[in-house]
Order: structure tokens, then sequence, then C-alpha cells
């Protein structure tokens, strides 16, 4: 059990550094460090996923460059989970894309529910999601995702063919 938390950390670990090389976030953590202060995302970029009502992609690179210089000033830890709904294309093709769509938005109003308010949750793509956890560390992490991957799998999507369980990897 502990080794398996221990590979989905790794894995969400991994997510997060694809996340953070990108271009575009090494720029503007340049900026923000160059200035000593956040460097905001464009005005005009999309702040709410509208399937899921989480945090879009660029609200989420920009609280964490906030968040990253706010925890190296402080000194405290940032978690960062990446939950994947596993199989999504898989149910889209199966089930339909109106059933996909129920399930993403499922997990988002169950992400808004889980968390605390400083946390954020955001939809990274498709059935990709981010949650960045401020002041979490180690032990709070493994619990984090524990729940996480439970509830996920507690969710129970009705369809024509009955029920639908998804399984979620962290």
């Amino acid at each position: 059990s502990c080794n398996y938390v221990s590979h989905i950390l790794r894995g969400a670990l991994n997510r997060l550094r694809q996340i953070l090389a990108s271009e575009e976030v090494k720029e503007t953590h340049l900026r923000a460090k160059a200035t000593g202060r956040p460097v905001a995302v464009a005005p005009t970029a999309e702040r709410v996923d509208p399937l899921t009502k989480l945090f879009s992609l660029p609200v989420l690179r920009e609280r964490l460059e906030e968040e990253i210089l706010r925890a190296s000033r402080n000194g405290y830890e940032i978690t960062i989970i990446a939950l994947d709904i596993d199989a999504l294309g898989e149910i889209n093709e199966t089930h339909g894309f109106a059933l996909g769509d129920r399930l993403l938005a499922e997990t988002g109003n169950l992400l808004q529910a889980m968390f605390r308010k400083v946390d954020l949750a955001a939809r990274y793509g498709g059935g990709t999601f981010v949650i960045m956890l401020p002041h979490t560390g180690e032990k709070g992490k493994r619990g984090a995702a524990q729940r996480l991957l439970r509830a996920v799998s507690e969710l129970e999507i009705r369809s024509r063919s009955g029920k639908l369980h998804p399984a979620a990897s962290a």
C-alpha cells in the first residue's frame, strides 16, 4: 500500500515537472523572479473550465507560480496531485461523449467539495486534473491522494447500459 502510494506520488511529481518544463511557465517564472512578484496570465485567458467549473490551465499556472514564490519565501511545502480519469477515451467511444462529459462534470463537483478553500483544483485537459495543496507535507499528500482515488472510484454515473464506476490514477 505504501509502495503504491509512493508510485502514485512519483507519477504526480513527473507530471508536475512536465507542466513546469513548458516554455510559457519558464518565461513567466523568470519574469516573476526578476521582478520579485508574480506575473499575471493574460487577462483574455479563460478562467474557468465550462464543463467542470474548475479553474482552467492558465489559472493553475498563475496560482502555482504565486504559491511557489510564497512557499519559498515563507518556508512551507506545497503538494501537487495530478489525477487522470482512466480510459476516458474508451468511455466516450463505448457510452458516448455525453456520458464522458457527465463523468468530467461530476469529477469537477467532487474536487470542489473535497478540498479546502486555500487549495486549487484545475482541469489540465482531457481527463486530467491538477490539485495544488499549499501547507501540505508528506503525510498530508499521501492521505489526500488516497482519499481522492477512493472518492473517484465511488462516483456512480448512470447510463442506459447501467452504472459506470470510473477508475482513476494519481
